[in-house]
């Protein structure tokens, strides 16, 4: 690395943030990815994604691009029932 891009990089503030424990800030940022996308959540998708496949949010980032890939692929909207299904592909 460049000693002057090191002495820059070495002035940055570092800041930690906290995990992601409360389920609202969770919901409300997949939410908002899901928008993005053209997609409305409903609850019961999200409360089955972390009930049953994980509450690690880059992880459920990346099952939200799965299930609309997924559902866009059937022709069907985002539901626990498309969330259950895609949880079965990748079991077999």
């Amino acid at each position: 690395m460049l000693p002057d891009l090191r002495s820059r990089l070495m002035q940055a503030t570092l800041v930690r943030l906290p995990a992601l424990s409360d389920p609202e800030i969770r919901h409300a940022m997949l939410r908002k990815q899901a928008a993005g996308m053209g997609v409305a959540l409903e609850e019961g998708v999200l409360n089955y994604l972390e009930t049953h496949v994980t509450r690690d949010l880059a992880k459920l980032s990346q099952w939200l691009k799965r299930l609309n890939n997924y559902s866009l692929g059937r022709g069907r909207k985002i539901t626990a029932a498309a969330v259950r299904e895609l949880i079965k592909l990748d079991a077999s």
